[in-house]
């Protein structure tokens, strides 16, 4: 996480925010999925490398872009940022509980990679970029 949060915001300017948004959520989708689907405590623990990584960049980008949009002022932006990722952290974990309680902690995580695979798919209309 360190790592991508170091590099994240020269990769942002290489890249644009929606390119670095759909590659890392796609890195750590298949990351995920990789150590869902593969039971192999070295595939589990490069998946979840691979998740950090592409997920590293996620929250400076979400309140860069969220400073950005048109009729809202920069601190509201970040306000609503901050509460939707308190409102998660609430929310993610009791999810994930639930899930792997009822259906395997592999369906856990596979929920958690689909997620990440949605964000890759939307990234074009969350991230838009500042270039």
């Amino acid at each position: 996480m360190l790592l991508g949060r170091l590099v994240g915001d020269r990769l942002v300017d290489c890249w644009g925010g929606a390119r670095l948004l759909r590659t890392g959520m796609t890195l750590a989708a298949v990351g995920l999925a990789a150590g869902a689907l593969i039971p192999h405590p070295l595939v589990f623990a490069a998946g979840v490398l691979a998740a950090g990584l592409g997920a590293a960049g996620v929250f400076p980008l979400a309140f860069s872009t969220a400073a950005r949009i048109p009729g809202v002022a920069p601190g509201t932006g970040a306000a609503v940022v901050s509460l939707a990722a308190r409102l998660g952290f609430m929310i993610e974990p009791v999810l994930l509980g639930v899930v792997a309680e009822q259906q395997g902690l592999r369906w856990s995580y596979g929920l958690v990679a689909l997620i990440a695979a949605a964000l890759a798919v939307a990234a074009p209309v969350v991230a838009r970029d500042a270039r």
